[in-house]
């Protein structure tokens, strides 16, 4: 047992409580189609690590979307809180309860309808890749979903962080996964 690993599922719960504080304090906020897509892909994300038992990895991912969440401003619906209070239910029931009911809820929000996700929504459109020389992170690229190789490396070889570790050496390999990551092999 190690009491430090406490701390980061209050920093999580925290997070969400200043969520709910933002989200509240806005004047109908509309989630950019992005945050919505995430919300989606978020529930679809929950539910499938939850029916296969996969609890550690659900909470991590909810953990990404409040990072999200925050990066975006706070820019949700109150319906769409609503969802994610929904699936934040089962994790953390006392404090999904207290934010349903501060939000009018009057049921409680374990007898909500789990939410359903638009597969319309699911696809990206924008991803993240990681660049790496050696294995060590030198930089990230975001580019559309579905990029080519080729464009991809040429783009990862060019970032400002990249260029000093590739110049003048030879490149063994290019490890290259499609939306995820690059990464350069250097002999």
């Amino acid at each position: 047992w190690n009491p430090r690993g406490v701390l980061g599922v209050k920093r999580f719960l925290d997070k969400v409580w200043r969520a709910h504080q933002e989200i509240r304090e806005q004047e109908k906020p509309v989630a950019s189609g992005e945050l919505k897509s995430k919300l989606h892909r978020l529930v679809k994300k929950v539910e499938e690590g939850t029916l296969n038992l996969k609890f550690n990895t659900v909470v991590s991912f909810m953990m990404e979307f409040i990072n999200e969440l925050s990066d975006a401003r706070f820019q949700l619906s109150e319906n769409d809180w609503k969802a994610f209070l929904k699936i934040l239910a089962p994790y953390a029931p006392h404090l999904a309860e207290e934010l349903w009911h501060d939000l009018g809820g009057s049921d409680s929000v374990h007898l909500q309808n789990w939410p359903k996700y638009d597969p319309k929504l699911l696809a990206q459109k924008r991803v993240t890749v990681v660049v790496q020389v050696n294995g060590k992170l030198r930089g990230k690229l975001e580019i559309e979903a579905g990029g080519k190789e080729k464009e991809v490396v040429a783009k990862a070889r060019n970032l400002e962080n990249v260029r000093p570790h590739l110049h003048g050496r030879k490149v063994a390999k290019t490890v290259f996964i499609p939306d995820n990551l690059v990464n350069f092999v250097i002999s």
